[in-house]
């Protein structure tokens, strides 16, 4: 009976720590907050603190390319005044997505730029991670052409934390 009661009692904490962890993102900095765009069609959003990091995981209806979606997420970035990077930081000399595609004049590479990745930074020097992409069956590259549910995943680095990160890449 003791283990029962006491396997009860373990459930309920992690219910409780999962829901008030990864409920909302309320606590979070309002800063933060405004610098995640999350779309309208996202569904089963997910927040969560890892590290000293701010992140979000959701799905989405869009069907492949997801063409408006990245721009209608580009612009919200912009629009808050952050700086699309064309190099990814974490492998310096490899372009990110965005400079791929472009370089393709808005053809040919797409598939081997999935799953689509996006770092940005703000004059603070904190950086956003956005990262879309689609689980699919089947042949490759045909089965993602009739996908339609994107995955999204989004981190916001504090300056101070980003700057952390980039020394233990180093090490």
């Amino acid at each position: 009976m003791r283990t029962i009661k006491t396997s009860f009692v373990i459930m309920l904490f992690l219910i409780a720590f999962v829901k008030c962890h990864a409920a909302d993102n309320a606590a979070w900095p309002r800063y933060v907050q405004k610098s995640i765009s999350i779309p309208k069609q996202a569904v089963n959003v997910k927040y969560q603190l890892f590290k000293g990091s701010y992140q979000v995981v959701y799905n989405a209806n869009v069907c492949f390319p997801a063409k408006d979606f990245i721009d209608n997420t580009a612009k919200a970035m912009i629009d808050t005044q952050w700086e699309r990077l064309i190099y990814d930081p974490l492998n310096p000399g490899s372009k990110l997505s965005y400079a791929t595609d472009k370089d393709t004049k808005g053809g040919g590479t797409w598939w081997s730029t999935y799953p689509w990745k996006e770092f940005w930074k703000d004059g603070a020097g904190n950086i956003v991670y956005y990262q879309f992409s689609y689980d699919v069956d089947g042949p490759f590259p045909e089965a993602v052409q009739n996908a339609c549910s994107l995955k999204g995943f989004v981190i916001f680095y504090p300056q101070e934390v980003w700057a952390l990160a980039l020394r233990n890449k180093r090490k």
